[in-house]
């Protein structure tokens, strides 16, 4: 199959609906090479990756820097470090991060660096924003964007700077599509979604505490909103996640873990039964909604 290849945002690039986030070489250096070329064979073309992701700019560096020429390649910079007193505070950047990921990834250029949930009070500040516009000029770097949730992010979106988002946005994870998405969509910001299969909630929805506390928080949403996948023409609930995320005109590109060939597989079998219909995603959205009205408007988007 050959996947379709939409506008990416304003960027000018084009990316398929099915993106590949890479993952560390812990997973298996062998298992992740032969997915990720799995997918970009498929069609798939926007590969995400990040410097906090242990090895894995090394590892597109030095097994896919033959296929540069096929992907819309972006990383993100200025993830959490501990302080001295236990708290996360954002890294400050410099144009060394910029230079440091070129190095590892093998390539000239990124297609986007993205801010890595970045704290508000410094991403307003503006400094994080400077050196990536330094290296935009410098040809170092495509677009800028920032990879983030709920106030971040609808500051980020309305950041003339801003070309491109990394965003929650899932069955379970809809805050970010009813306040920040819609702007993005008027300003042409392409928009990556993560974590569009919703952690697979559903394996746990009836015992929430089996899961790790990553994934509670899912679990016990998904329980809630009481989603049958066969009530939208989806064979079981990973097909309807996926479709669901892959429909929504906000989203340029949604992007899935390489870890498993059986779940690459059932990923390329799902994007080619196509989008739910406008009526099956405004009932989905009407039930987060009622979800969220009962909680007294908890249900935000997850980091």
């Amino acid at each position: 199959m050959s996947l379709p290849r939409h506008a990416f945002g304003r960027t000018g690039l084009q990316v398929a609906p099915l993106g590949i986030g890479s993952i560390s070489p812990e997973h298996g250096i062998e298992l992740a090479i032969r997915n990720m070329n799995a997918l970009l064979d498929a069609g798939a073309n926007l590969v995400d990756t990040a410097q906090c992701y242990p090895g894995s700019e090394d590892m597109i560096g030095q097994h896919l820097a033959h296929r540069r020429h096929e992907m819309v390649l972006v990383s993100k910079c200025g993830h959490h470090e501990i302080l001295a007193d236990g708290s996360m505070r954002s890294r400050a950047i410099s144009m060394t991060d910029v230079d440091t990921a070129l190095k590892r990834l093998n390539t000239d250029y990124l297609d986007a660096m993205l801010l890595h949930s970045y704290d508000y009070d410094l991403l307003v500040q503006g400094d994080a924003l400077a050196v990536l516009e330094a290296a935009r000029q410098a040809g170092k770097i495509r677009h800028i964007g920032y990879s983030g949730d709920n106030e971040r992010l609808e500051w980020a979106v309305r950041c003339p700077l801003i070309d491109v988002v990394e965003v929650s946005v899932n069955l379970v994870d809809q805050h970010n599509l009813k306040e920040a998405l819609p702007h993005a969509l008027r300003q042409g910001i392409g928009v990556i979604a993560k974590r569009p299969l919703a952690n697979a909630a559903w394996r746990f929805a009836a015992e929430p505490l089996r899961a790790n506390e990553h994934h509670q928080l899912y679990a016990r949403r998904f329980a809630q909103l009481k989603l049958d996948p066969h009530a939208f023409g989806c064979d079981n609930m990973a097909e309807l996640a996926l479709r669901f995320t892959i429909s929504l005109e906000e989203v340029s590109c949604a992007i899935v873990s390489c870890t498993s060939t059986d779940h690459l597989a059932a990923n390329l079998h799902t994007v080619a039964q196509g989008t739910l219909s406008k009526a099956d995603i405004n009932e989905i959205s009407a039930a987060f909604d009622a979800c969220q009205l009962a909680s007294a408007g908890s249900w935000r988007a997850c980091n």
